[in-house]
């Protein structure tokens, strides 16, 4: 269950004083898996704050719309896919104990589904690797893969009816099941690898980072470090979720599957986004593994903001305030109530602004607000930060840490050629592991609102031409005082459809929102301009099978009209797509005008 989004005219309507409370409503996803065929559903229940028999249960999906195999995962199935996978394993002694340091499957070994996990007949499927287990009993291990992969069907609730099948053991495959395999590898039919004896308790020691107590400490490591502090308290005030800093106010609030938002910001009393909030996060790895070729991860099926409580000390300095969010735990049926997001003034220590002249100096320190978010899917932990700036600016900032996924790294690969610490796919990161190359997409939803809703968007040309190339388009005949006939120049350009915008760095353009009907004191219209910070830009093509499903990723920013009936950037299911090409195709929760039919 997570907080269903507002209308947006209802809700400013509301938070402006000039309308009712709109009321507060939930989206429930239901798994009904006793029914007869099982359905899956989505619900908006509500209003909340009133009495149960006046609570209205609305279904936003229509009946079949999302075939139950099309699901995203859940718990309870998550479970019963471990149990499965780790009994099948147990058919193949031989081969764990000659090659994986006699590991016991319900004891060492982790089972990790690769996304995406249905096929291309919409089988519900997933790609199984097999690591070994070196985080904890209940955690995967990303890092330590084996070269033991299979697949597992899991359609329907009756486990007796699921299987497995196409394993491969160092990419030799594919066998029918694992006794097959086993039986290949005791007669030596295939080629063989053995990690060293000994391995799985050196993996549960290396594991997490640690100091190496056999080697010297650094120079004066055993001082304390430095840090920041607030002389008189925070300058900040918190009142629920609401933040005020410094002529900013923001509500600050997470999405057990989307990640967190930031609502109603405004800089002086004035309104600039309406709503700026992460959606998706689409990760696309590459690999010479089979089962782990063409992994791809959309982040909002397993929920980013299924947060964990922040580590104090880490996560924010000691004297962050802390705000409490609240999710659904699915196994007993509860909310839980954690710390999940931190407040507090940064000091930069860097000049917002600053100049030295010959007989002066002058300069203002930049000091910022942030909210901070940290949040772990999977392997990964994101740091979510929103920050808020003294001269007006807004920074969006996400850092990833926590475990890579690996591959195991196979001598015989072809792929790997006659090199020991590089391949097509990665580097050697361990003794037995790769580092898949792959990429971190991350999809933002950010509703501008410069001062009121009538906001353009316009384009910024940074170009270079002639200076009488110039003349002919301005109409303007005097040009005698240029030096040269070559110069650069602005053009203006404003949007009149919805467009996808990629950044090109020598044909420039700069992305500005503006309201023409408020000028500044010079006359210009006031606005914000987005700078985006890519390092990279998505190199795949429409033909790569899951483009469609993650379109989004085609662009550094996708220039749209706030519409009520899309809620985010991509659904948090897979495209349902219809052999009927009279009927209208459509996305689940939204619509994704960037793929395309």
């Amino acid at each position: 269950m997570i907080l269903h989004p507002p209308n947006k005219a209802e809700a400013i309507a509301y938070v402006d004083g000039k309308g009712k409370f709109p009321g507060r409503y939930a989206t429930v996803g239901f798994y009904g898996a006793s029914e007869n065929p099982p359905v899956y559903m989505h619900y908006k229940v509500g209003p909340l704050e009133v009495d149960d028999e006046d609570i209205k249960i609305v279904p936003m999906l229509g009946k079949d719309e999302v075939p139950y195999n099309k699901r995203p995962y859940d718990p309870a199935e998550a479970k019963e896919i471990i149990i499965f996978t780790l009994k099948q394993l147990e058919e193949m002694p031989n081969l764990l104990e000659d090659s994986f340091d006699n590991a016991k499957p319900f004891e060492d070994l982790t089972v990790m589904p690769n996304g995406p996990y249905t096929d291309k007949d919409g089988r519900r499927l997933s790609r199984i690797t097999i690591g070994m287990r070196g985080l904890g009993d209940k955690d995967f291990d990303f890092f330590n893969i084996l070269p033991l992969t299979l697949k597992l069907y899991h359609g329907g609730q009756n486990v007796s009816e699921w299987y497995t099948f196409d394993y491969y053991y160092l990419n030799q495959g594919p066998f029918t099941n694992a006794t097959y395999l086993n039986a290949a590898f005791y007669w030596g039919m295939i080629d063989k690898v053995q990690i060293p004896k000994g391995s799985r308790q050196t993996i549960k020691e290396l594991t997490f980072p640690r100091r190496d107590v056999y080697k010297p400490l650094r120079k004066n490591a055993e001082l304390p470090s430095a840090k920041t502090y607030e002389p008189h308290g925070p300058r900040y005030t918190v009142s629920g979720h609401t933040v005020s800093w410094m002529g900013w106010t923001f509500s600050v609030i997470t999405n057990q599957l989307r990640g967190p938002s930031v609502y109603n910001v405004k800089f002086k009393g004035e309104r600039i986004v309406y709503e700026n909030s992460l959606n998706e996060i689409v990760l696309v790895y590459s690999a010479d593994g089979a089962g782990q070729d063409n992994m791809v991860y959309i982040d909002s099926m397993y929920g980013i903001g299924d947060i964990k409580r922040v580590i104090p000390g880490v996560d924010c300095p000691e004297y962050a305030t802390l705000l409490n969010i609240t999710k659904w735990d699915p196994y007993t049926s509860e909310s839980i109530i954690v710390p999940g997001i931190c407040i507090f003034e940064a000091d930069g220590q860097e000049a917002l602004w600053r100049h030295a002249g010959n007989t002066f100096t002058t300069g203002l320190s930049n000091k910022y607000l942030i909210a901070r978010i940290p949040a772990t899917v999977g392997n990964y932990d994101y740091i979510f930060d929103f920050s808020f700036h003294l001269d007006g600016k807004m920074q969006n900032l996400v850092t990833a840490t926590g475990f890579i996924q690996g591959s195991f790294w196979n001598p015989l690969s072809s792929y790997f050629g006659n090199t020991t610490s590089e391949s097509a796919f990665g580097y050697k990161v361990s003794s037995t592991a790769i580092g898949l190359i792959h990429d971190h997409t991350f999809g933002f939803k950010v509703d501008l609102d410069v001062i009121d809703e009538k906001n353009n968007f316009n384009l910024i040309h940074w170009k270079y031409g002639s200076i009488n190339d110039l003349n002919m388009k301005l109409k303007i005949n005097d040009s005698s005082y240029f030096i040269y006939n070559h110069t650069r120049y602005i053009e203006l350009e404003r949007l009149k459809k919805e467009t996808g915008l990629k950044v090109d760095l020598i044909n420039q353009k700069l992305w500005i929102v503006v309201n023409d009907k408020h000028k500044n004191s010079w006359g210009a219209p006031r606005g914000y301009r987005i700078v985006p910070m890519a390092t990279g830009a998505q190199n795949l093509e429409n033909d790569f099978p899951f483009m469609k499903d993650i379109s989004f990723t085609n662009y550094h920013c996708a220039i749209t009209k706030r519409k009520e009936n899309e809620l985010y950037v991509r659904p948090v299911h897979e495209l349902v797509r219809d052999s009927d090409p009279n009927k209208p195709k459509r996305y689940l929760e939204g619509h994704d005008r960037w793929g395309g039919y």
